[in-house]
């Protein structure tokens, strides 16, 4: 009876918990279902709910109150119908609900975009949104994007890095020479610029193989897409001090952007100081074959750390083209040419104090006037195929070196003429074929070659004339084998590297020459290990290293391992550690024992037998990144361990230098910490940017057959402001500290007064209707007292059109001639006076088509 008892109460319980199930149809006033319909079960005397479903394309819906629970109501909402309410009292099984029509007067809706979004690995930036009225080119929008920079010479970096790509639309149109697009596309013709994170440009290969590199990409707005456009600007104007020579600037360039073809061409003619050639230098070394670099270099004199535009005096012509054509759906042929024809005047007057020196008249005086010409012409050809099964590229460069310079001076009281004519040319070819196996598997060749023949000649400070010729063939091969087994990818390398370089000098009527090659031959197994949390790479190279210098052979067996992690603890944060381990043999510039003079005073010897350095880096790296606030930041920590440097005894002997390389060897250590952060504001447009480095360099000088250790300490601090609180006015502001101080541990009473300096840069814009006018001003001071307080005024008045613009510019008003600067580096203490560009007034007319 006692177990019938508890079976009856279980039951009763059971029945009682039961969930109770509510169906039915929901139609409107014609008898057709309502789709979408909202359903809400309450309980709790209608405060609390319970369950929700939404009826399908019959109308029905089905739904049951949670065990232990019991429904008090169902509710029934659906847009531009009127809401209904059924008790549960009143519910019969498979109930009709009837809505009402009910008409819904909207309010007026702004609708915004975001300046800023990400979705996965690419940042959207809306360039309208960054873009201000005195913006001209891309490159003036890009500096104010929060995580990105834009260097003085045209190199864009994103969260510290440089840039691997830049496309326009997706077609890499520019390669590493991008500064042609972003310095002259116009900043109204650009819809979006987009960030790709982790960028891996070969498609076979993308979420397959980790990259960290990021590229950007330039999407136009439809009237820029699929006609020519371009600009024609023409300026005139005069110096208004010393010479009053006439000034000029003339710039035009077309561009095409479609679907299967793209072109930029460009020419540009100024002598007023501007840096047009940065548009073509090199801004990434990703995928570029090594070439050999001239010993000798035209007359150049140190500019001070000044706007280029005050220091340079300048005849440049630049004519450039650059097209791309589409040949199939995944194949690509581009070609690039320029050319460039440069003449530089320079006066400087410079005080150089040699700190591996130790006696007190180790001075040299010199107050030089040179002109330089730059000629060079060099041109690229590249076909690339991207598929997901097959990559195939081959890229061949030629350019010629055509330049010479000559000067006029004194050295140590010495009249002393100058004469320079560094000269060049070079070939080279690099091919990568990669192809798709099964079992997700990859197959890789490239190769590559380089020659350069570069004759030099270099008039000395004893009126020597000394021929310089070199002579350099490189080359490469490299295989690999890639396989992935779940989130681990394999990759076995093998590869070799090769170099024979060849020195001629002629010299006191007598021609020496060497010759140095080497071969490095590497098996490279690697892993990797690729997970949403972090990533992991760790290369294992074994090297077997033959060297050949003269009649010297060596042979070296070489262990460099490396390693990376990066971690993404979450979708803000990513870190990062690297370290590697590297061995560097010297080449013949380094290691020769023919006396070479890289310049008109100095002379330089090595060991004339086989040299090496050893290093260790150590990197510590974190980034921070938030799309909804707009900000950014980054804080990277690098250590660097280089071993067994070599050190060179320094004399002076008739107002040249002389310095060779001795059997002792010293180790160097350094730390550099550097940090940034950006934030951009959707209020007045404002962006501000935040940068900070602090470096200690450990280090030894050879002084009188003396091993002395030094220590040098350099920090900077920079900040960037811009807004534009009205439509009509914009502020552009920027400060930089620098700060210098050379250390000798052994002998601190002899140390010298640290240098600082500071430079601020404000330009105001006062932009009524179509007009607009600039006022731009800097100052430059420091805490030594040989160098005074300058400031710079320049203003100017322009009206805007879409299809034209007419300016008139005057420039450095206050007629600021010379500027002294003092430098320390590792080696010498230097005092200079440059001369300036005078007052200068010049008026333009451009036109936009």
């Amino acid at each position: 009876m006692r177990y019938s008892y508890l079976a009856f109460l279980f039951l009763l319980f059971c029945t009682a918990a039961k969930a109770q199930e509510y169906k039915g149809t929901v139609i409107n006033s014609t008898e057709k279902p309502l789709e979408n319909v909202s359903v809400i079960l309450l309980g709790n005397n209608r405060r609390t709910s319970l369950r929700f479903a939404r009826t399908d394309k019959n109308g029905r819906f089905s739904l049951s109150t949670p065990q232990g629970r019991q429904g008090d109501a169902l509710i029934f909402s659906c847009m531009g119908y009127e809401r209904d309410t059924l008790s549960i009292k009143d519910y019969t099984p498979n109930t009709i609900i009837r809505l009402k029509e009910k008409s819904v007067v909207l309010k007026e809706v702004q609708v915004k975009a975001p300046s800023m979004t990400q979705r996965g690995d690419t940042i959207n930036y809306l360039v309208s949104s960054f873009r201000q009225k005195q913006d001209r080119t891309l490159s003036d929008v890009l500096k104010r994007m929060a995580g990105l920079k834009v260097e003085k010479d045209g190199t864009i970096l994103y969260q510290g890095k440089p840039l691997e790509k830049v496309y326009i639309e997706g077609m890499d149109l520019m390669g590493d020479k991008y500064a042609q697009a972003t310095e002259n596309l116009s900043a109204y013709k650009v819809k979006k610029v987009q960030v790709y994170e982790n960028h891996q440009s070969i498609k076979m290969l993308q979420g397959k193989s980790f990259s960290e590199q990021a590229a950007l990409n330039i999407v136009l707005t439809d009237e820029a897409k699929n006609v020519w456009q371009g600009t024609a600007s023409l300026g005139s104007g005069s110096e208004l001090q010393s010479s009053k020579k006439v000034l000029g600037d003339v710039r035009l360039n077309e561009m095409m952007f479609a679907r299967k073809m793209q072109s930029i061409s460009l020419y540009k003619f100024n002598n007023t100081g501007d840096d047009i050639f940065r548009e073509i230098a090199t801004k990434n070394l990703f995928g570029n074959i090594a070439s050999e670099k001239n010993l000798i270099e035209n007359i150049s004199m140190r500019l001070p750390n000044l706007e280029e535009h005050r220091t340079t005096f300048n005849t440049s012509h630049l004519l450039a083209t650059n097209w791309l054509f589409k040949t199939g759906k995944d194949s690509e042929i581009r070609l690039q040419i320029d050319g460039i024809w440069d003449r530089e005047n320079m006066w400087q007057q410079n005080e150089t104090r040699y700190t591996s020196l130790s006696y007190d008249n180790a001075i040299i005086m010199e107050d030089m006037t040179a002109t330089a010409w730059k000629r060079s012409l060099s041109g690229e050809m590249l076909y690339r195929l991207n598929s997901q099964k097959t990559f195939l590229t081959n890229t061949l460069k030629l350019s010629g070196d055509f330049s010479t310079s000559h000067g006029m001076g004194t050295l140590n009281g010495a009249h002393t003429p100058q004469f320079s004519e560094p000269r060049g040319r070079r070939i080279s070819d690099r091919f990568e074929w990669m192809q798709k196996l099964k079992n997700n598997r990859t197959y890789s060749m490239n190769g590559y070659f380089s020659y350069s023949y570069l004759p030099n000649r270099l008039l000395l400070a004893d009126s020597m004339l000394q021929r310089l010729t070199q002579e350099s063939l490189m080359w490469g091969a490299k295989t690999y084998l890639r396989g992935r087994v779940g989130k681990f990818v394999f990759t076995y390398t093998l590869s070799s590297d090769g170099k024979s370089q060849l020195i001629e000098l002629g010299r006191d009527g007598q021609d020496k020459q060497e010759r140095y090659t080497k071969t490095d031959t590497r098996f490279a197994p690697s892993f990797n290990y690729e997970s949403d949390l972090f990533n992991i790479s760790m290369q294992l190279p074994l090297s077997w290293l033959y060297r050949r210098f003269e009649c010297q052979d060596k042979h070296n067996l070489l262990f460099l391992p490396s390693l990376y992690a990066n971690i993404v603890p979450s979708a803000y944060w990513a870190l990062n550690v690297n370290y590697s381990y590297t061995w560097n043999d010297l080449d013949i510039g380094n290691i020769s024992a023919l006396p070479i003079s890289y310049d008109y005073n100095s002379v330089s010897t090595g060991v004339g037998t086989f040299d090496q350095t050893t290093a260790h880096t150590l990197g510590l790296g974190a980034k921070y990144k938030n799309t909804r606030l707009k900000l950014f930041s980054n804080l990277e920590t690098l250590f660097l361990f280089l071993g067994k440097m070599p050190l060179h005894n320094a004399f002076l002997q008739d107002n040249i230098y002389h310095s060779h390389a001795t059997d002792k060897r010293a180790d160097m250590n350094s730390i550099r910490i550097t940090g940034s952060v950006s934030k951009h504001f959707d209020w007045a447009k404002s962006s501000v940017t935040l940068e900070a480095s602090h470096r200690i360099s450990n280090y030894s000088v050879l002084i009188q057959d003396k091993v002395k250790p030094f220590r040098t300490l350099n920090d900077y601090v920079q900040i960037n402001l811009s807004m534009q609180p009205k439509d009509w006015f914009s502020i552009e502001a920027e400060s930089f500290y620098s700060h210098t101080k050379q250390i000798n541990v052994d002998d601190r009473a002899a140390n010298n007064t640290s240098v600082q300096s500071f430079s601020h840069n404000l330009k105001l814009f006062f932009m009524p209707g179509k007009w607009e006018i600039r006022w731009i001003n800097e100052v430059y001071h420091s805490n030594d007292p040989a160098i005074s307080f300058k400031y710079f005024s320049d203003m100017g008045i322009a009206y805007r059109q879409k299809s034209y613009e007419l300016r008139l510019d005057l420039k450095n008003l206050w007629g600021t001639d010379t500027y002294e600067e003092r430098r320390i580096t590792d080696l010498y203490q230097l005092y200079s006076i440059s001369r300036l560009r005078p007052r200068s007034i010049m008026a333009s007319v451009s036109f936009n088509f």
